[in-house]
């Protein structure tokens, strides 16, 4: 598929498949002719408020379908969606923003979605779906909408997905996720969530269909729906092993992507075993897009299209088997941050970026992804990842939520973090820590309540620094 926007692909589906499902939400059913008599009202509309071609426009919309069916109308006029609505610096920026309930934030182009406004918009009379619906032809590097990335560091970066990136993306989930007719994409999140618009913008473009629910309502769901995909984050799919461990489904999800942190081997075997006939796991960055399949051996198998390869510091190529920060380029790779000029030159290049992941290759194909730079353990001198020890130490004590980190962040002290309420276990905990570590180099264990943790289940460790007592 070449074009360049979604809503090209539902007017094709709509002429084609009228009166077939394109969303649910709640008791509510929307075909395609629907969704594209609302889209195009509500593009008339955008255009009567002043809203043209790279306006950026930022959506608070409550209601999952009316936010998609905004979102594919700025599409269709080629404005910005902007995806972070509570950024305070991006709502000093945009140059309108719109919303269904009460607007507390003050800005000159504010546009209240009213109740008489959407039972008006909602309404259907007769030869309401005799028009021709027009689409804003966008050049492949127009943007479609301005996110930002913090990751776990949370210094916050901002960029813009292109319309030739977003396709990419598409395009390749289509041949991992949607090979089949019909899909069904069952939308968990919220569309500020990336690949919770990408896969209901799969779904349009391959005339499936998009179910709007909670991660609990897509069990009930898949009673009546054959072929589905769904994308969840780690945490919540930890949160199903934890709620449901001994779920059985008459039918299970087609396909799952898990998002975020890598997929432990044992939580991968439970999905595989009660919840999806396949699971998929991708290394990715907001930067890079989808970079590879994570294997259940942890490998990564670098994807069609996408190329890889090991750099020093200065941008060297190391080759094969030697470790060094992870460059990748594709056309998902995003052009550069916005109003960071002073971190382009270091991380962009020649259309390669370079990630901040060290890592090294095994062949041309097949990628070891070891940890972030800035998550290594320095101990006397020596970076050590962090990542084997760490779900070495989950499995023994059978626990998830752990991080080791050295605390301070720049001196040689090495803290395992541990997540738990139960002081009566802590003594046990720490015998299992010492027997593991052997005396390789001292550890200091400290339990807390919670780990903070991003909305992908990655580790918040900045955050987690700061939490951590000083040593006594």
């Amino acid at each position: 598929m070449t074009p360049n926007s979604t809503t090209e692909r539902l007017n094709y589906w709509a002429d084609k498949t009228p009166r077939g499902v394109a969303m649910v939400y709640s008791s509510n059913r929307y075909t395609y002719s629907l969704v594209r008599l609302l889209v195009h009202r509500l593009v008339k509309h955008w255009q009567s408020q002043g809203i043209h071609k790279n306006h950026w426009v930022a959506l608070k919309i409550k209601d999952s379908a009316l936010e998609l069916i905004a979102a594919l109308s700025l599409e269709a006029i080629g404005a910005v969606r902007v995806s972070q609505v509570d950024d305070a610096a991006l709502m000093d920026q945009v140059h309108f923003l719109i919303s269904d309930k009460e607007i507390t934030h003050t800005h000159q182009n504010a546009i209240f979605l009213d109740p008489d406004f959407l039972r008006n918009f909602a309404s259907v009379r007769p030869g309401d779906f005799e028009f021709e619906f027009s689409v804003q032809q966008n050049l492949a590097d127009d943007p479609v909408f301005l996110s930002s990335t913090s990751g776990t560091t949370g210094a916050k970066k901002y960029f813009f997905d292109t319309y030739k990136g977003l396709w990419a993306n598409l395009n390749l989930m289509r041949s991992l996720y949607f090979s089949k007719p019909n899909t069904v994409f069952f939308s968990v999140y919220k569309l500020q969530v990336g690949a919770s618009y990408a896969g209901c913008c799969m779904a349009l473009a391959t005339g499936g269909q998009i179910i709007f629910a909670g991660y609990d309502d897509v069990l009930t769901q898949l009673e009546t729906v054959p072929v589905s995909h769904v994308a969840l984050v780690l945490k919540d799919a930890q949160a199903f092993r934890d709620k449901y461990p001994e779920l059985s489904l008459q039918q299970k999800i087609s396909s799952l992507r898990v998002l975020g942190a890598g997929l432990p081997l044992d939580l991968r075997i439970w999905l595989e075993q009660h919840l999806a006939e396949r699971v998929f796991n991708s290394y990715s960055s907001n930067e890079t897009g989808q970079i590879g399949e994570v294997t259940a051996e942890g490998v990564t198998d670098i994807y069609p299209g996408v190329q890889v390869k090991i750099v020093d510091e200065l941008g060297g190529d190391l080759g094969l088997e030697k470790q060094g920060f992870i460059s990748v380029k594709s056309t998902q790779v995003i052009s550069g941050y916005v109003w960071n000029e002073d971190l382009n030159p270091i991380h962009f290049q020649d259309g390669w970026f370079r990630t901040n992941d060290l890592g090294y290759l095994k062949s041309d194909r097949v990628l070891v992804v070891l940890d972030r730079a800035d998550n290594m353990l320095n101990v006397g001198g020596i970076k050590i990842p962090p990542i084997p020890m760490e779900s070495r130490l989950k499995e023994l004590l059978g626990m998830e939520a752990l991080a080791i980190m050295n605390h301070p962040p720049l001196s040689d002290a090495v803290v395992v973090v541990i997540q738990s309420k139960q002081a009566a276990q802590f003594a046990a905990i720490r015998s299992v820590v010492d027997r593991f570590f052997s005396a390789s180099f001292p550890v200091r264990v400290v339990f807390l309540d919670e780990i903070p943790l991003t909305e992908s289940g990655k580790i918040k460790k900045f955050e987690l620094s700061s939490l951590i007592p000083p040593a006594v």
